[in-house]
């Protein structure tokens, strides 16, 4: 049942209310406008004729001409004596409802529709999250450089490590850096500096290197080692002797020794 049923503005020119008004006056007018209004509000549009005289009462007039307003001018169809309805607001009426029923499949519809291409979104992206969470341990074994003990998934002997790789090859610590280290630090082993000191033919004790820097904190003066090859470059040029002039030039130029370390 609607609300509100159309009403043509030229209602009065139609020759069956011509004769309504012509007979009865804007009075019979009123009657019948009062009975649609009437009829709109019921559910079927329709009312039984044994109401007619309480219908009279409540709109004031005589139950005789409300009886002729209903039965004389064709504006009204009466079925078998039991009920009275207007054909013409029951057409206009089912029309209404018949758009108002298209509008709501019509949403209801998108809405499936919607929901149905969001489970598929969603099911696209579980697939290629499980496609990457299944690249990620080779990719990242992939990537990792020679010197640097990454866990691998597949070797149990291999020590984890907290930090990955980008495609740059920077180290990030997923656990993130605390108390002044750097997040992009990864401390050496003692084997790690040997092979490196053996690989540049260094006269360092490696040993003794890890120790000192353990007891630093890994930091060169107070800002955490970036680069700990670059330290150990430098071990070995102070104890090579690389000459004071060389030493004094470097000082000069450098805020520290220790800068390579740094960058």
């Amino acid at each position: 049942m609607s609300n509100y049923f159309t009403h043509d503005t030229d209602a009065m020119s139609d020759p069956k209310c011509m004769m309504l008004v012509g007979e009865l006056g804007m009075e019979g007018y009123g009657m019948f406008w009062a009975l649609i209004e009437l009829l709109g509000q019921q559910k079927d549009y329709s009312l039984p004729v044994v109401m007619i005289p309480v219908l009279a009462q409540r709109l004031g007039v005589s139950e005789a001409k409300l009886r002729t307003v209903i039965g004389n001018y064709g504006l009204f169809a009466v079925q078998g004596d039991r009920v009275f309805f207007s054909e013409s607001l029951s057409r206009r009426m089912a029309a209404i409802e018949s758009a108002a029923e298209s509008r709501k499949k019509k949403a209801l519809n998108a809405a499936k529709n919607r929901w149905e291409k969001g489970k598929k979104e969603a099911g696209k992206c579980s697939s290629i999250a499980q496609a990457m969470l299944k690249q990620c341990p080779s990719n990242a074994q992939a990537l990792k450089p020679d010197n640097q003990v990454f866990t691998n998934l597949g070797n149990s002997e291999t020590p984890k490590s907290p930090y990955i790789y980008n495609n740059n090859n920077n180290i990030y610590n997923i656990k993130g850096g605390a108390g002044g280290e750097n997040p992009c630090f990864v401390k050496p082993t003692v084997e790690e500096v040997a092979a490196y000191i053996s690989e540049k033919k260094f006269d360092v004790d490696a040993a003794a290197f890890v120790a000192f820097y353990e007891s630093k904190g890994w930091k060169v003066g107070r800002s955490p080692m970036v680069r700990w090859k670059q330290a150990v470059v430098t071990w070995q040029y102070r104890k090579g002797g690389g000459g004071k002039a060389n030493e004094k030039l470097q000082t000069k130029n450098k805020v520290s020794i220790y800068d390579d370390c740094l960058r």
